[in-house]
């Protein structure tokens, strides 16, 4: 009982130390908006917008950067719920806009898409086998990683989490979101605070585009803002329904009334070296123990990968790493033949032909038609022994272990690959839970048919590719 209690309170220290950590360094310094995170950066420069505004009014069907930002804005606080902030640069040329996403925004969104997220943690249970009890096998490859192993510390960090695709109606969910991590803004990891944002920003529905229809009224202040719990934040089926056109942040940018978008990083300190893991965010833990030349030969912190940066960009570096491993058996096997070609040149016929006493009697024919003159077939001895250390009759060999590599990586990895999609919960990602494009919903409503599973009430599409 007491092992119980002295575990709960330093898991409960923890997630104290976490959010502390989080507070310091994604909250802003406004007390007014310091309760949620600047989930992502709208960043827009005013140098042209006078220009602009001035051709804009010769033009009355169409609007202004300054009307586009207005309207798309007003669209962010007064029917997705999100929080603005602004902020300008020194010369007030640029500004920039903080978006805040509240929790009960981040849940409708993940809902939408039907993310899942963590609703309990996974409990690591001791096994009672020992070493002795291992096969030599296992002792000798445990051996053999055990330098390349990582900080033990951060193992510790790496609590997993049985999870689900998000629905309100799981009553399982409500209890974890102050208990699993310690609060509700640690329940979604920077990562997927970043992807629901932008999924909001990216889906934001209000008429008018640029193409011809830009100045129709939106008529946001005839309907009353409801409530953030019951506030519906996207539907894409109603949408489309309704003839809504989504622009989204990406045709702002291109329409250049916005200049960029992106999420922030946490802030980095100087000098990592004396500090503990538990003082670090994760974006000092990265560069700590993975983005450094001293810990070139460590395994990747994948899991630390994954909650900073996201699934994707946690694939591409495991892929990288497999890579790299996998090459070492060929790096093993071309050394010995290039050690076995440069111990046998000596006893190879042919090059002791060319530079023995046959090539210093035999002459070639002239490299060119007039100038060049004849040459022994003796010259080209230095040329014939390198030739033969990189391509000598073991090469054969190492050309069939090479054809089978190739193959034996492709299978390995995809055993690599379908662990760690069942570890990070994306097996089923691409078939059932992957997002419709907006730019693909937009193309496939102008040249298809749009219709909507009556089991699983998801929208698809049928293109008509013939004319």
């Amino acid at each position: 009982m007491s092992t119980h209690n002295l575990r709960y309170t330093d898991e409960n220290s923890n997630s104290i130390n976490r959010r502390r950590r989080r507070q310091s360094t994604l909250y802003s310094s406004n007390p007014v908006t310091d309760s949620l995170p600047v989930d992502c950066i709208l960043v827009c420069s005013h140098n042209d917008d006078k220009k602009n505004d001035n051709e804009q009014n010769n033009n009355r069907n169409k609007m202004s950067r300054s009307e586009r930002r207005q309207r798309f804005e007003n669209h962010l606080t007064n029917k997705q719920g999100l929080k603005l902030e602004r902020v300008k640069s020194i010369t007030d040329r640029i500004e920039y806009v903080k978006v805040h996403t509240p929790f009960e925004i981040l849940l409708l969104t993940a809902e939408k898409i039907r993310m899942k997220l963590p609703i309990e943690k996974i409990v690591a249970k001791e096994l009672g086998t020992s070493t002795h009890n291992a096969s030599c096998w296992h002792r000798f490859t445990e051996w053999l990683k055990k330098p390349f192993r990582l900080d033990p510390s951060l193992a510790r960090d790496d609590i997993d989490y049985y999870t689900a695709v998000y629905s309100p109606n799981i009553k399982k969910f409500t209890p974890f979101f102050n208990e699993l991590r310690g609060s509700k803004e640690l329940y979604f990891t920077p990562s997927e605070r970043s992807l629901l944002t932008y999924e909001l920003l990216s889906r934001a529905h209000f008429d008018g585009d640029g193409d011809g229809n830009d100045y129709d009224d939106d008529d946001d202040d005839d309907n009353p803002q409801e409530p953030v719990a019951r506030r519906p934040v996207i539907n894409t089926v109603d949408g489309l329904r309704s003839g809504l056109k989504r622009p989204g942040i990406a045709r702002l940018i291109t329409k250049k009334a916005y200049d960029c978008c992106f999420p922030l990083h946490e802030p980095l300190r100087d000098n990592l070296t004396n500090i503990d893991n538990t003082d670090l965010n994760d974006r000092e833990k990265l560069q700590k123990h993975w983005a450094t030349m001293r810990q070139c030969l460590k395994f990747q912190p994948l899991s630390l990968i994954r909650s900073y940066m996201g699934e994707k960009i946690a694939f591409y570096f495991a892929l990288c790493g497999f890579y790299n491993l996998m090459l070492i058996p060929p790096s093993l096997v071309g050394l010995i033949i290039f050690i076995y070609g440069a111990a046998s040149v000596a006893t190879d016929q042919p090059t002791s032909d060319i530079c023995g006493s046959y090539g210093e009697s035999t002459y070639m024919c002239p490299r060119c038609d007039k100038t060049c003159p004849f040459w022994k077939l003796s010259d080209s001895c230095v040329y014939s022994k390198v030739s033969y250390v990189f391509d000598n009759t073991a090469t054969v060999v190492f050309a069939v272990l090479m054809s089978l590599w190739a193959r034996w990586f492709i299978e390995f990895w995809k055993r690599r690959e379908a662990t760690l999609q069942y570890h990070w919960d994306s097996i089923d990602f691409e078939e059932n839970l992957e997002p419709i494009r907006p730019e693909f919903e937009r193309e496939a409503q102008k040249k298809g048919e749009k219709n909507i599973n009556p089991i699983t009430n998801v929208l698809f599409f049928l293109c008509n590719l013939i004319n």
